[in-house]
């Protein structure tokens, strides 16, 4: 009996812990094969708004861009083009080789959003 009672109080913290779980997983989106899918397709939307953006802005006057802007602007929407054009391949197709090859133009379109010079906003 003594040792039921050792035993018990013993597990006791173990009981009153309860077990820890997982944190669940947020369901994907419709459409998408998996959350890399998601992923690398909410990546390059982003993107692609930012780039319309900039665009629009651009051509109602609301910002200014300096020929050397204009032109890291036009690299970066040729290389988007590329990028969602090899993205909808892994897209339709999610074999390793397809990933790895979305996976590269997706981190080489952050890299180069990040790198693109801030265009002067005018009013």
């Amino acid at each position: 009996m003594k040792r039921k009672i050792a035993l018990l109080i013993l597990c006791a913290p173990l009981l009153l812990a309860g077990c820890k779980t997982a944190a669940p997983t947020q369901p994907l989106a419709p459409g998408y094969a998996n959350a890399t899918d998601q992923q690398l397709g909410e990546i390059l939307a982003a993107s692609r708004v930012f780039y319309t953006s900039i665009q629009s802005q651009s051509a109602a006057g609301t910002m200014t861009l300096t020929a050397t802007e204009k032109q890291a602007f036009n690299t970066f929407g040729v290389a988007l083009n590329a990028a969602e054009s090899v993205y909808l391949t892994y897209h339709l197709n999610p074999t390793a080789a397809n990933l790895t090859a979305a996976q590269t133009a997706v981190n080489g379109i952050q890299t180069q959003q990040a790198a693109l010079p801030l265009p002067t906003v005018t009013k």
